[in-house]
């Protein structure tokens, strides 16, 4: 661990590439000021007048102001209330200096507040509706009825290239590794609330590129399940590392989303959703390369060479071998459905339990052992 250089490293800061063993280093002093500018970041993203109306900069003041007052601070001096704090900003008009001002009058709590609330995607309004509007992802669109017939007209089987001169087509295993790629773009994307590689590009990058073993680490997958599972366990992994709470099933339904992007926007382009997520990665990691131009970096810089060269590989393989996106889409399908199912088991075992625990233990009626004779 690069931190606390006691214990072995377990993950990878994604901004500033430090190698640590858990949450608790993640989160200390030393590793603050990396840790703290993400959700800063969040935090000026959210109050931006291209994604928050100036009506909902006031209604997120307002549930601030009301975590005061359902939280009070003992001993809470003048200086320390929040309009005492916030008395000279402008918040109707927020410029992104008076933004980052803002941010460094939030006390500790607010921030880690507004922090958890980023993560979780649960920034509401008095009615309770989301100030971040949900977003839909541009993968979902397809011509009228393609995912339908594409269920229905293709025989599920275990996804093999097509070509007919094999000695020249590509390792079977590629496919797997596309899907490696995917999966985590998929996952951050959705985290990001679209945002990823608009707004937070390096940062969305690294995340993408730390959890796929492919890019990372050159590791080629047996199968598609395998590199879902892979994927999977990384994406995880990193979201507890940044506290970033997302729903029981959301890796879940992030394999549909792989589906989704194998499928392409029609039958004449199916390669072509595949090849924009690649490009996304792609001009993400040439922005971290550029970043780290310094001699202490180099390695990084390296690193991030040879993933650059394997998404322009990818793209120019999508490109060439479109013919087994429709199987490599059905197959990605079947795991979906796969986990569903093996999700519903648990769900209804976990249900099971807690009712037997909940279920009052019947009381059998006393015999008396000693029967008095007259």
């Amino acid at each position: 661990c690069g931190l606390c250089h006691n214990n072995k490293a377990k993950y990878t800061c994604p901004r500033c590439n430090i190698r640590y063993c858990m949450l608790d280093c993640y989160k200390s002093d030393k590793h603050s000021d990396c840790s703290e500018l993400f959700y800063r970041e969040c935090f000026i993203g959210e109050m931006k007048d291209r994604h928050v109306s100036d009506e909902e900069k006031m209604r997120l003041l307002e549930m601030i102001e009301r975590t005061e007052e359902e939280n009070p601070i003992e001993d809470f001096t003048l200086e320390d209330d929040l309009e005492e704090r916030l008395k000279d900003l402008n918040v109707e008009d927020l410029g992104e200096d008076e933004m980052d001002e803002l941010w460094s009058r939030l006390t500790l709590q607010e921030q880690e507040d507004f922090k958890a609330a980023v993560a979780s995607g649960s920034l509401r309004d008095e009615q309770g509706h989301p100030v971040v509007q949900s977003w839909e992802p541009w993968w979902l669109k397809h011509e009228s009825g393609l995912v339908k017939e594409l269920d229905v007209s293709l025989p599920y089987k275990s996804t093999k290239p097509c070509s007919k001169d094999l000695a020249k087509s590509p390792s079977p295993l590629v496919a797997f590794n596309l899907v490696n790629v995917l999966f985590p773009y998929v996952v951050f994307q959705r985290i990001f609330n679209g945002c990823g590689v608009s707004e937070f590009c390096e940062e969305f990058s690294k995340y993408c590129t730390t959890t796929s073993e492919y890019l990372l680490k050159n590791v080629s997958f047996p199968s598609a399940e395998k590199a879902i599972s892979g994927a999977t366990e990384k994406c995880f992994e990193a979201a507890n590392a940044y506290q970033i709470q997302v729903e029981k099933n959301f890796f879940v339904e992030c394999i549909q989303d792989v589906s989704h992007l194998l499928i392409g926007p029609d039958p004449e382009n199916k390669e072509q959703y595949a090849i924009q997520a690649i490009s996304d990665l792609k001009r993400g990691c040439q922005k971290c390369r550029n970043s780290v131009a310094c001699e202490p970096l180099k390695e990084n810089r390296k690193l991030l060479f040879q993933i650059v060269k394997k998404l322009e590989y990818l793209m120019s393989y999508c490109s060439k071998h479109n013919e087994i996106f429709s199987f490599l889409s059905i197959e990605v399908s079947e795991i979906y459905k796969k986990r569903l199912d093996e999700e519903k088991v648990q769900t209804d075992l976990e249900t099971s339990v807690e009712n037997l625990r909940k279920k009052p233990v019947e009381k059998k009626p006393t015999k008396n052992l000693i029967v008095e004779l007259d």
